[in-house]
């Protein structure tokens, strides 16, 4: 990591600090301005009706093999963090009765994950 640069006027009223950037960083230029290139860690939150139908298949087919916690079927999914899309995506799956809770009665228990209902197993055979 390159050493940062500090700079101070004569009567120390404010400093400037340079943090340079690691040299394996790739800059790229867009549009006149310098960004980092980066990818995203998660979905973004509007996500075409394509796409959410295609994720709640993928939810559906894991949770045929055994009953899964939220954290897990994000992992199945590919994503980092839980989105706002994916609780939507959760909360219409019970709403459709396609999914339900292993613990109905805690619903927010640490120890909660998700099954297939009768209708979800039949769903899309």
């Amino acid at each position: 990591m390159p050493t940062p640069v500090f700079e101070m006027n004569n009567d120390s009223v404010y400093f400037l600090t340079t943090l340079p950037m690691h040299s394996q960083f790739k800059v790229e230029q867009l549009e006149g301005q310098s960004q980092l290139e980066s990818q995203p860690e998660s979905q973004p939150e509007s996500q075409p009706e394509s796409q959410s139908e295609a994720q709640s298949d993928l939810i559906l087919r894991a949770l045929k093999k055994s009953p899964m916690s939220s954290s897990e079927l994000i992992l199945s999914l590919g994503l980092k963090t839980k989105t706002s899309a994916f609780k939507r995506l959760i909360k219409s799956l019970l709403e459709q009765g396609l999914i339900e809770y292993t613990i109905p009665d805690k619903p927010n228990s640490r120890l909660q994950k998700y099954k297939l209902t009768q209708q979800g197993a039949g769903f899309n055979e």
